[in-house]
């Protein structure tokens, strides 16, 4: 018997791994032996679960990429391969931040715009740092605070947008500059 995998289709995001689980009616009396190929191959992995490398996709559409797994028993007999396939999303392109850097006077908000080319097909989150920080908000477009500068100079805020795809894949974080 062939083995059983779950998830037989994964839907995954450019930059990520993704994990599959393989099980078989002969219970754990089986080596799990996972290829690159359905017949041949590469061996990538022996064992349960399997989790890829990084996979990437740098186009503009889906990407596909298949592994294989066997199962081998106790007596050295080998099962036809069963696929596990995932379906790359593409790395999403930064938005665009209108303006990219905005002078103001201490005690102004100010609206940042931010466009991409899919349009209305993702969702923007704001943030004040470019990995991790806090969500300001969502949506577009941004308005920030009131903000104050008591000191004698400049002083320089800095917001990230980031876009969110209906898969939930994301893009970098574009900043947008607000000098007070």
């Amino acid at each position: 018997d062939a083995a059983i995998v779950n998830p037989p289709v994964a839907q995954a995001c450019s930059g990520n791994t993704v994990t599959f689980t393989a099980t078989s009616v002969l219970g754990t009396a089986v080596t799990y032996n996972w290829y690159d190929a359905a017949t041949a191959g590469a061996l990538l992995f022996t064992g349960n679960p399997f989790t890829t490398d990084t996979i990437t996709n740098t186009g503009a559409a889906d990407l596909t990429k298949m592994y294989y797994v066997e199962l081998v028993d106790t007596g050295g007999c080998r099962s036809i391969r069963t696929p596990a396939t995932i379906v790359i999303r593409p790395s999403l392109d930064a938005a665009v931040v209108n303006p990219p850097v905005a002078p103001i006077c201490s005690g102004n908000t100010v609206t940042f715009n931010a466009n991409s080319i899919l349009g209305t097909a993702v969702t923007y989150n704001w943030y004040d740092a470019t990995t991790g920080g806090s969500l300001l908000f969502t949506g577009n477009p941004f308005t920030t605070d009131t903000i104050i500068n008591n000191g004698a100079t400049d002083l320089t805020r800095m917001y990230y947008v980031e876009l969110v795809d209906t898969a939930g894949c994301k893009s970098l974080r574009t900043p947008a500059i607000v000098v007070i």
